[in-house]
C-alpha cells in the first residue's frame, strides 16, 4: 500500500513556520541588546568625558564628579533593565491579544425555551435548508423533509455530501444556515441547546473518548448510575464480554492518546454512552461496523422497546440496516 504522510508534511510545515517566526523574534531581541551596549557605551563616554572637561576646567568639584558619575551610572541600570524586560513585554502583549480574540469570540445562539420531549421520539422537519462552510461551496441547497416521532431515518449520499453536517445541524452545532430546522414544529433555536442535548444521544465517527474510567466515559455523571440499565445495554453493544474479561471490569482506565483500546470497543462504549440516558434522539455515524445482521436486529430490538426514539443514521459501509423507514439523500 502506498504510504499517506500528508499529516507529516503539514506538521513539518507548521513546525518550521514556528521555528522561522521564533528565530525571528529572537533576531529583534538580539539587535536590542547589542542596541543597548552600545547606547550604554556612547551614553556613558559622553557624560563621562563632560564630567571630566569639567572638572578639568574647574566648573565642579571631585564630589561633585563622583556625585555625576553616580546618577550617570543609576540611569544607564534603570534603562537596562527596562530594554532587558521587553522579551516579557512582547508576551504579555502576544497573550492578551490571544485573549481578546477568545473573548470577542462569537457565542452559541440558543433561546429560552426549555425542551420538553413527548414520551416517545422527536418531531425533525427541514425547510428548505442551505448549509455551506464555504460560500462558495455549498454542502447542500434547500434541502426539504419530515422525519416523525420514532422513525429510524438512514441519512445516504456520496463522500462530502454533507451527511455528518446534517447530524451536526439536527444537534444544534451549526447555527450559520438558512432555512428552518424545526424540533416538535417549534424552530430549534427557540430552544435551550443545552436541554435539546440533553435528550440527544450521538455517536460520530470523530467522537473520542476522555481520560479515566471506562464506567466514567459512559455515564459521566457517577452520581446517577444505574448498574442493572447499564448492563442491560452493554450486552447488546457488546461490551459486556468485553468488561467480563478485564480485571478492573468498568473501572478499566481509558488513555486516549495511547489507544489502550480496540477500535470495536471504543465504538461500543461510545454507542452504550448514547444509550445510555434513555434519549428522544439518536444521531449515529456507522454505529454497526463489525456487527451480524443478527446483532444488529437485536440493537434495534432494544432501543424500540426501552424508550423508542427518533433515530437517524449514516452507514458509510453500505451494510444492510433492516427497519429502515425513511432515507434521506443528501446528494439530492
Amino acid at each position: 500500500f502506498r504510504s499517506h504522510n500528508v499529516h507529516l508534511l503539514k506538521t513539518d510545515s507548521l513546525v518550521a513556520q514556528y521555528l522561522e517566526n521564533k528565530t525571528a523574534y529572537f533576531k529583534i531581541l538580539r539587535l536590542q541588546y547589542w542596541t543597548l551596549i552600545a547606547f550604554k557605551v556612547l551614553i556613558f563616554a559622553a557624560l563621562f568625558l563632560l564630567s571630566i572637561l569639567l572638572l578639568v576646567r574647574q566648573q565642579i568639584s571631585v564630589g561633585q564628579f563622583i556625585a555625576a558619575d553616580i546618577v550617570i551610572l543609576g540611569v544607564i541600570g534603570s534603562v537596562e533593565k527596562f530594554i532587558q524586560n521587553f522579551d516579557k513585554l512582547y508576551l504579555s502583549v502576544t497573550a492578551l491579544e490571544k485573549l481578546n480574540k477568545i473573548t470577542n469570540a462569537p457565542t452559541e445562539h440558543s433561546g429560552n425555551m426549555i425542551y420538553q420531549p413527548a414520551t416517545h421520539g422527536v418531531k425533525i422537519t427541514f425547510d428548505k435548508v442551505t448549509f455551506a462552510y464555504n460560500p462558495s461551496h455549498k454542502v447542500f441547497e434547500k434541502l426539504s423533509f419530515e422525519v416523525n416521532p420514532s422513525e429510524w431515518v438512514q441519512i445516504t449520499g456520496p463522500k462530502q455530501s454533507g451527511k455528518t453536517s446534517l447530524i451536526n445541524l439536527v444537534s444544534g452545532a451549526y447555527s450559520e444556515y438558512t432555512g428552518n430546522i424545526l424540533l416538535d414544529d417549534i424552530p430549534i433555536y427557540n430552544y435551550d441547546l443545552t436541554s435539546i442535548r440533553k435528550y440527544t444521544g450521538i455517536v460520530l465517527q470523530e467522537d473520542t473518548l476522555i481520560e479515566g474510567t471506562i464506567l466514567e466515559n459512559i455515564v459521566l455523571n457517577k452520581d446517577t448510575i444505574s448498574m442493572p440499565w447499564l448492563l442491560e445495554i452493554a450486552r447488546v453493544t457488546k461490551l459486556y464480554d468485553f468488561i467480563q474479561n478485564q480485571r478492573d471490569g468498568f473501572e478499566t482506565m481509558v488513555v486516549p492518546y495511547k489507544k489502550n483500546l480496540p477500535s470495536s470497543i471504543v465504538m461500543s462504549i461510545l454507542l452504550t454512552r448514547a444509550i445510555y440516558h434513555k434519549p428522544t434522539l439518536l444521531l449515529l455515524e456507522d454505529p454497526f461496523t463489525g456487527y451480524t445482521p443478527e446483532e444488529i436486529n437485536r440493537l434495534q430490538d432494544f432501543i424500540v422497546t426501552q424508550f423508542n426514539p427518533t433515530v437517524m443514521i449514516i452507514q458509510n459501509d453500505q451494510q444492510s440496516i433492516s427497519g429502515i423507514e425513511k432515507i434521506i439523500d443528501t446528494a439530492i
